[in-house]
C-alpha cells in the first residue's frame, strides 16, 4: 500500500487517535501506511516461524517473542507493527500493556505482495536508524530469509538463509527453516 500523505508529519499522537481497524496501520518517517490483511501462505509461514522462535528464545528464558499486531513506538514519527518481534529479557521494562517503547532486539517482516519494496527499502532504513540490532525479511514465495545485522548505523549486506538461520543476537541459537517453508498440506 502507498503512504497516505499529509501536510505535516503524522505522529504518535495522531496514531493513537485512529479508530480500531482490521487493517495494519504504521507510521514511517511521518507518513501513515495502511496495509490489507496478508494471504494464507504468509500467515502459515509466520505461525511456524513464531513457534520456532518461541521455543528457542522465550521458552529458554532469553526474552519474549511477540507477533503482530503489537505497536512499536520507535519515535514520534515512526510507529511500526513488525510481523514478529523479539524483546530480550534485558529490555523487558520497555514493554507496557499497550506497546513497546523503543526498538525490539529483532524485527521480522514476512513479505506479502505489495510490501517487499517497502520492507527492503523505507522500513529497513527506519529500522537501522532506530537501532534494531537484527532484521529478517522472510520471503514465503522463494522460501528464503534475508538476515540483516546492524553494523554501526547501517545493516551489513544481507545473509541469505534457506536451510537454517543463526540468531546473531544469541550465539548458539539457530532456527531450522526447512519446516517453516514446508509445503502446505
Amino acid at each position: 500500500m502507498r503512504p497516505l500523505r499529509t501536510e505535516r508529519p503524522f505522529t504518535w499522537e495522531d496514531y493513537l487517535e485512529l479508530p480500531e481497524s482490521p487493517l495494519r496501520h504504521e507510521v514511517l518517517d511521518g507518513e501513515l501506511v495502511v496495509s490489507p490483511a496478508p494471504n494464507l501462505r504468509h500467515q502459515r509461514v509466520l505461525a511456524r516461524l513464531y513457534r520456532a522462535l518461541h521455543a528457542a528464545i522465550q521458552d529458554a528464558g532469553h526474552g519474549e517473542v511477540l507477533f503482530a499486531p503489537v505497536d512499536v513506538k520507535l519515535s514520534r514519527t515512526d510507529v511500526v507493527q513488525p510481523d514478529l518481534l523479539v524483546v530480550l529479557a534485558r529490555d523487558a521494562g520497555r514493554l507496557n500493556p499497550k506497546y513497546l517503547d523503543g526498538a525490539p532486539s529483532l524485527a521480522v517482516e514476512v513479505v506479502s505482495p505489495g510490501t517487499g519494496r517497502r520492507d527492503r527499502g523505507l522500513k529497513q532504513a527506519r529500522y537501522a536508524l532506530h537501532a534494531i540490532a537484527e532484521y529478517w525479511v522472510v520471503d514465503p514465495v522463494d522460501d528464503v530469509v534475508d538476515q540483516f545485522v546492524l553494523d554501526g548505523a547501517q545493516y551489513r549486506g544481507a545473509l541469505e538463509c534457506r536451510d537454517e538461520i543463526k540468531v546473531a543476537l544469541l550465539p548458539g541459537i539457530a532456527i531450522d527453516l526447512r519446516p517453516i517453508f514446508r509445503a502446505e498440506g
